[in-house]
Order: structure tokens, then sequence, then C-alpha cells
């Protein structure tokens, strides 16, 4: 796979290459399967989307340094109305790959030969029950975990 050229696709790869390691079933916009199926199968739950949901910073506002932090949805969506087996442990599997994230794999990444990232943060985790009729079909239980990537860059990165 040939660099990529900007730090935000880094995060976003990262991010989709964790679920994975962690054999986790990702609806991806980076694959070949179609990015959200109409009505996923059985085999394809519980399902995680890793999703953009916006960015906010400070031009300049560290002497010559833009902070800018990254957001994102990361949404379970289990298939399952059993507490115990589907939503609780997927949780669980989902916070040791953010934990993953924050303490090995985003702090190590680098952007013109420096690491940008400095903090990961959950700001929420809403779960309840999914309602078929807007969800593709899916019954059970979902979660939705909003993560910020606070990152850093120098001047010189925008050159």
């Amino acid at each position: 796979m040939a660099e990529e050229k900007d730090p935000f696709t880094k995060l976003h790869m990262a991010i989709e290459k964790s679920l994975l390691d962690a054999k986790m079933k990702i609806v991806s916009w980076n694959s070949s399967r179609d990015p959200q199926p109409d009505q996923p199968t059985d085999d394809e739950l519980p399902e995680f989307q890793a999703r953009p949901a916006g960015f906010s910073g400070i031009l300049g506002g560290n002497s010559a340094e833009t902070d800018i932090t990254a957001s994102y949805q990361l949404l379970l969506n289990t298939g399952d109305q059993r507490l115990g087996y589907a939503l609780f442990p997927q949780l669980w599997k989902l916070l040791g790959v953010l934990h993953g994230l924050k303490y090995g794999t985003l702090d190590t990444l680098e952007f013109n030969n420096r690491q940008f990232v400095r903090d990961v943060t959950i700001d929420a985790a809403t779960m309840g029950l999914s309602n078929p009729e807007v969800n593709r079909g899916i019954e059970g239980w979902t979660a939705l975990w909003n993560v910020n990537i606070i990152c850093t860059f120098a001047e010189a990165d925008f050159a």
C-alpha cells in the first residue's frame, strides 16, 4: 500500500486496522464490500463502523503550532438483544481497541517525520435498542462512542 499523504487518512486507516486486528467485523468505506449493505446477514453481525464526525481546532493557537481535534463516531450494531452475550462483551472488546489505539498505535503515527497525535478521549458512549426500520433491519443493541483524537501540527506541516 502506498504511503498516505495526509494525517487524517492515516488516523482513519489506523482505527480500521485496529478493529480488524481485534477480529471485529467492520463496515469500511475502504473495502470492496458494500459500505453499508441494505440489510446485513447474521454472519456479518456484530458490526462496527468508524465514521468521521468532524474537526475543530485552533490555527496557530500554540505559538506556531496548530491543534486539531479529529472526531470519530464508532458505531456498534450487535444484531442481538442479549446484554451479556452481545452488548457488554463487544463494548469491552472495543474499549480494549481504544486503549491500544491511545497507548500503542496512534501515538506512533508520524506525519512529516513527527508524531502528531497528542491524546485520545471518549466523550460519551450511548446505548440503546436499535430501531430496525431506520437501521437497515438490524435488531438488537446498538452503541455509539464519540472519540476525539487531538493532534498537533507544526507550521512546516502545512508548507
